[in-house]
């Protein structure tokens, strides 16, 4: 039996059609109305409600940890001589944070005469990686005033934490440093141990005198690299330094730079050098 099939239900639909029937017309709309505003203002009354009630309420504090980025540091900086008009110079940097590094720090050096006139102005940007000691190298500039002050500014330092990705291993081997009749040359190789092929890879040369000074500095770079694969280079100078004594050289790679790794066909990008 259905709802409507009820004796009851029918009766009580009875005498509300004759009720409505002797009700003004009025009355029907007022009647209407309200029950079309009780559900608007139902709502209404419910959030009035809950403002009244949590206004005062503040959700449990996130205590995330704060991360203290420590500035760079500039180590040392210095100006040399190369031959007649020609001069270099360098400049050491050291960021300190273990995991947080810059894909790309902009920086301006001006070299300077001792009575402040201004021989040259270079400005470039670079790539500071994690935990390292970074090596800006000018490796050549002519100037007619002999510069022997360099002034260093650095841009907005922008840091970014590292990529998760296999560690980039690098190797330098066979290093020589030769005095030739009318210059000075530095020969290695790198090793790309890392399961990577590199599109580029940074090189760095500084060569002491006897008392550890650095009197010549320059760098390279070579690339598409495999892995597994090594690869001779040479850097010169346009003169002989018979002071020096030895030359270093270190390595680097943008881990900030996607696009300089991709893996070889048949080699998976977590295999390592079983050494």
């Amino acid at each position: 039996m259905s709802f409507f099939e009820n004796e009851k239900i029918q009766e009580w639909l009875i005498v509300l059609n004759d009720n409505l029937r002797t009700t003004k017309k009025i009355w029907v709309y007022i009647l209407a109305a309200v029950l079309v505003l009780a559900i608007p203002l139902a709502f209404g009354f419910k959030a009035l409600f809950f403002k009244l009630t949590f206004k005062n309420y503040s959700g449990p504090a996130v205590n995330q940890p704060m991360v203290k980025i420590e500035p760079l540091q500039i180590l040392e900086k210095k100006v040399l001589k190369l031959s007649n008009n020609n001069y270099s110079g360098f400049i050491r940097l050291k960021n300190m944070n273990l995991d947080w590094g810059m894909p790309e720090q902009t920086y301006t050096a001006i070299f300077k005469t001792l009575g402040g006139t201004t021989a040259a102005t270079v400005s470039g940007k670079t790539f500071i990686l994690p935990a390292s000691e970074k090596l800006i190298v000018f490796s050549k500039f002519s100037s007619q005033q002999e510069p022997q002050v360099l002034d260093f500014s650095l841009g907005e330092a922008k840091f970014l934490l590292k990529p998760e990705m296999p560690p980039i291993e690098l190797s330098v081997s066979r290093v020589e440093l030769a005095n030739k009749s009318s210059e000075l040359t530095v020969g290695a190789a790198v090793f790309n141990k890392s399961p990577f092929r590199l599109s580029a890879v940074h090189l760095y040369a500084l060569v002491y005198d006897k008392n550890n000074e650095i009197i010549a500095v320059n760098s390279t770079s070579v690339n598409d690299v495999n892995s597994l694969e090594t690869r001779s280079f040479q850097m010169y100078w346009p003169k002989t330094m018979p002071d020096a004594a030895r030359a270093e050289i270190r390595s680097e790679v943008n881990i900030f730079d996607r696009a300089l790794f991709s893996t070889q066909p048949g080699r998976s990008q977590f295999e390592t050098d079983p050494d």
